[in-house]
């Protein structure tokens, strides 16, 4: 009786998970996105007050007023580098608003080679070419390209991690999920609605992992 209480208790909790995927998979995808853009937004508007060229600035404005990313990046190619990377988040984040997955992740990934912009700005855009492939792209190169984000000094590092975690699940490796998401629950330098949402998946992911041992 016991057994089959334990077996009955699995497949609910295996369909939990399921459910709780379809119902919440693109929310969590699109919070942990939210996250990083917001944070980059923030970080680029504080450079973007302290610009001394207030005409170049001026221009930026009025192209980005368009939404049109080719009027986005006409002006980047022959602007000066951190007025020409933020028309180029911009632009990508026009293509992706238009659905143009593909066309937003080869900006951003133009951007995360520009080696005069600062690091943070390029692992930023490094991190979100990779959030625009997350469904689509071959996972053993977008892991390794989230590799290089998850070092403890780098800017993006739980985003990367958690999104690390999301391309394991797409995968079917639940136990890879689960660890992916632990070393942020485990870190005290992570932001409680990061760690939150992580722990929440961990356990699910452990579930998974358990069941999918078990068969």
């Amino acid at each position: 009786m016991s057994n089959i209480m334990d077996e009955v208790s699995d497949d609910i909790r295996q369909q939990q998970l399921k459910d709780f995927w379809r119902e919440n998979g693109s929310w969590i995808i699109a919070a942990a996105i939210l996250a990083v853009v917001m944070t980059g937004a923030m970080a680029f508007w504080r450079g973007y007050q302290a610009s001394q060229n207030m005409k170049e600035t001026g221009a930026l404005i009025q192209v980005i007023n368009t939404a049109d990313p080719e009027a986005l990046q006409k002006y980047a190619d022959d602007a000066k580098t951190a007025h020409a990377a933020m028309a180029e988040f911009a632009a990508a984040a026009s293509y992706v608003q238009r659905g143009e997955h593909d066309k937003a992740a080869a900006i951003y990934q133009e951007i995360s080679k520009t080696r005069l912009l600062d690091r943070s700005w390029r692992d930023l855009a490094a991190l979100l070419a990779v959030a625009q492939q997350l469904d689509t792209g071959k996972p053993e190169d977008l892991h390794a390209r989230l590799d290089d984000l998850t070092d403890n000094n780098d800017t993006w590092r739980f985003s990367a991690l958690e999104m690390q975690a999301l391309l394991y699940a797409r995968e079917n490796k639940m136990n890879e999920a689960a660890e992916s998401l632990q070393k942020i629950v485990a870190s005290a330098n992570a932001p409680a609605d990061v760690r939150t949402r992580a722990a929440t998946l961990h356990q699910l992911y452990l579930a998974a992992a358990e069941k999918k041992t078990e068969k």
